[in-house]
């Protein structure tokens, strides 16, 4: 099975993250306090067992890294935490409640999928907006960013628009984020700053990200799992050893 995101539009929406301007409090701004715990978590394709009661905890404030090799089910994990993947048996609880459907659930927890996912027509200064990010966040990634403000998003080339989704979903005040492949299609100083943006983001909210640059996950990480192709979820606790144990590194 391949996990690589579909060319068209999300089934559900991931932005705005915050919900400005929408009714009613938001019951889940702030800093993350508790664990994001997910558990059970079973998934079938036919006669496939993908994931096997799987058990996650992404922890506040913290980076917590998701590897396996490409094919096991990684973003299909995700999607069944973020809520938009059916699975059976899943249970996602934040503070030990239970919380259903967390993609419905304004400033708690947005998800980076691997295919664009913002609209051509809205403009980079609205979006800062909808997503409270401040502009100075743009800038180590956009020198032009004065000239690109009033731009659509339809205008920015491949990696542009990479970096943009990026960084107003790390940027925006949120518990947590599912970040899925967010270096792919940056040049390596654009990596760079993404890696600091990611560790100075995770002093306010819990990470859980995956790219098959494992390098680079593995250097901001301050946990990490590994999903293993039997569909077995394992927690990392000696790097490289358990990893290279479980067939992942050489």
């Amino acid at each position: 099975m391949s996990e690589s995101g579909s060319s068209g539009g999300c089934c559900h929406p991931v932005w705005p993250v915050t919900g400005r301007g929408m009714n009613g409090p938001n019951l889940y701004m702030g800093p993350a306090l508790y664990p994001l715990e997910a558990d059970g978590i079973r998934k079938y394709f036919g006669n496939i067992n993908l994931l096997r009661d799987i058990y996650l905890k992404i922890e506040p404030c913290a980076v917590t890294a998701l590897m396996g090799r490409n094919g096991v089910g990684k973003s299909t994990l995700m999607k069944i935490v973020y809520g938009t993947e059916k699975a059976e048996g899943v249970s996602v609880r934040y503070g030990g409640k239970y919380v259903s459907h967390p993609y419905q659930k304004r400033g708690f927890m947005p998800y980076l999928p691997q295919h664009p996912f913002l609209p051509d027509d809205l403009k980079i200064i609205r979006l800062l907006s909808l997503y409270e990010v401040r502009r100075e966040i743009l800038e180590p990634f956009f020198p032009d960013l004065e000239e690109l403000l009033h731009k659509k998003v339809g205008y920015l080339s491949t990696g542009q628009r990479r970096m943009l989704e990026t960084t107003l979903l790390l940027a925006s005040p949120v518990k947590f984020v599912l970040l899925d492949e967010p270096f792919s299609g940056l040049a390596p100083l654009h990596i760079e700053h993404m890696k600091e943006l990611i560790v100075e983001e995770s002093a306010r909210k819990g990470i859980l990200i995956s790219d098959h640059t494992y390098q680079y996950v593995l250097e901001i990480s301050d946990y990490g799992y590994l999903l293993r192709s039997d569909g077995v979820l394992l927690p990392v606790t000696d790097i490289p050893g358990d990893l290279r144990k479980w067939g992942y590194l050489p």
